[in-house]
């Protein structure tokens, strides 16, 4: 064959072999770009490093402070992920310094790099690439090899041309992700901070002493109960319960005693209602009930009302075990009327209560009636 003919096969067969180069180049950054998050990034970029480059092995190495850690890594590199090596004598750190390519043809000749490190890793040769990001060296790209010279001009011109694609895209999803995370983090703050709001409101609709709803709480109930209560009048009722003689027990045993005296009122009040009913602390010895959801309101009220005043005739032993004999007033109020207001509602069961107290005896707004009526026991005037 004719020299000139040998001469074009040659050129022809080495363009063919540039095509393929690039053809695998141009594979390699399009799997890179194609990764969904940093984690299957780094794995594909230190993938497609070994098939550029036909390394044993490559890395990706973060910087933190004055130290390279590796991040990712594979080939004979695998087994040193998460190693923390000092960027000082090394040639990733020379990389991140200089923020340029190195190559070593020998690592047992070469004064630049970590020779222990080499030594341990069977690296002979090796090729890093530093990766910046936003005008900063974040890390370095890694290929090694367990033979000496592995790594032509050619290879370091594709690894430094396919770098900056890298480097692009690992910033690109790595501030993605920090944004994700920045997001998450802000939306837990404002969870927390609505977590914390919503303590300190219940907080501030709680009895601070019986652990009841307070009044603040009671007149939020009240407001949903009034505006609902068109829907089906006759199916809710107020009782207010008051207690007697409240002074004395104060006077006579102190405030302490006459404080868990209240504990236990509310206690006795909370469990003798139905769970769909609202018991409140208005203030100092006044109690409320609120009744929903009534089918029968005057036996059912009236049955509650009979029961506390059973429990109520009974001599109580505190929790400190002090004895006590407590006396409650109760007056009771339907909201019999879909245009009846909330203050007018009130009114009626707090005039109920006040006239309990006079007579000793329940007294009962019944459907439609202007005026009290007893019902219940006959009691003592107290």
């Amino acid at each position: 064959m004719p020299a000139s003919n040998v001469a074009l096969r040659a050129n022809h067969m080495s363009e063919i072999d540039r095509l393929e180069r690039l053809h695998k180049l141009l594979l390699s950054l399009n799997a890179i770009s194609a990764a969904e998050d940093s984690y299957g990034l780094l794995d594909l970029v230190v993938t497609e490093t070994m098939r550029l480059t036909n390394a044993g092995g490559a890395a990706v190495e973060w910087v933190e402070g004055e130290d390279l850690v590796y991040v990712k890594a594979s080939g004979m590199l695998a087994k040193f992920v998460g190693l923390r090596v000092p960027q000082a004598h090394s040639l990733s750190g020379l990389s991140v310094q200089e923020q340029s390519i190195q190559r070593c043809d020998d690592c047992n000749s070469d004064d630049r790099v970590n020779r222990e490190m080499c030594l341990k890793a069977g690296i002979r040769s090796m090729l890093v690439v530093p990766l910046l990001f936003g005008g900063n060296v974040v890390g370095v790209l890694k290929a090694t090899s367990e033979r000496t010279s592995a790594f032509n001009d050619e290879q370091v011109q594709a690894l430094q041309l396919a770098v900056g694609i890298i480097a692009a895209v690992v910033g690109r999803q790595l501030r993605i992700e920090a944004t994700e995370r920045d997001s998450e983090a802000l939306s837990l703050e404002l969870k927390a901070s609505m977590a914390e709001r919503e303590g300190y409101r219940q907080a501030a609709m709680l009895d601070p002493l019986t652990g009841l709803p307070n009044r603040r709480s009671f007149d939020e109930a009240l407001e949903v109960a009034v505006f609902h209560g068109g829907d089906a009048p006759g199916t809710m009722a107020l009782l207010f319960a008051d207690v007697n003689g409240f002074k004395t027990i104060n006077d006579s045993f102190g405030h302490k005693v006459g404080d868990i005296a209240l504990c236990c009122i509310a206690e006795i009040l909370r469990k003798n209602v139905r769970d769909c009913d609202f018991v409140a602390r208005l203030a100092g010895d006044e109690f409320v009930v609120l009744f929903r959801d009534l089918t029968e309101p005057e036996r059912e009220v009236g049955e509650v009302c009979r029961k506390l005043t059973e429990l109520f005739e009974l001599p109580q032993t505190l929790t400190d075990g002090t004895h006590l004999n407590l006396s409650i007033a109760f007056g009771v109020a339907l909201h019999d009327r879909a245009d009846l207001t909330r203050s007018e509602w009130m009114h009626r069961a707090d005039n109920a209560m006040y006239h309990a107290k006079q007579s000793g005896r329940f007294r009962f707004y019944g459907k439609n009636e202007p005026t009290l009526r007893i019902i219940g026991l006959e009691g003592k005037k107290r």
